[in-house]
């Protein structure tokens, strides 16, 4: 599982995710973020990536990136296991 979840008001853009085998980055996905400003009543910006039908293996060594669109700032937090 991959939770993405914004710490600011948002505007539309992308959180996009890279694998990085220690010598190039290369994009593994993007996640559309839609403009919302957090209040009492309105929950700010959050994705969640389901890995359980096409799961991310990353082989030692290797490390999962993100990066924003626009200057934003993101949680961003991958849970996994061993397989």
């Amino acid at each position: 599982m991959i939770v993405i979840k914004a710490i600011v008001t948002t505007t539309a853009g992308m959180v996009r995710l890279y694998i990085y085998d220690g010598t190039n980055t290369r994009l593994w996905r993007e996640v559309p973020v839609s403009a919302i400003t957090p209040s009492a009543s309105v929950a700010a910006f959050a994705s969640y990536l389901n890995l359980a039908l096409e799961p991310l293996i990353l082989p030692s060594g290797y490390s999962l990136r993100a990066s924003t669109h626009n200057a934003e700032t993101f949680n961003i937090v991958a849970t996994g296991g061993d397989s």
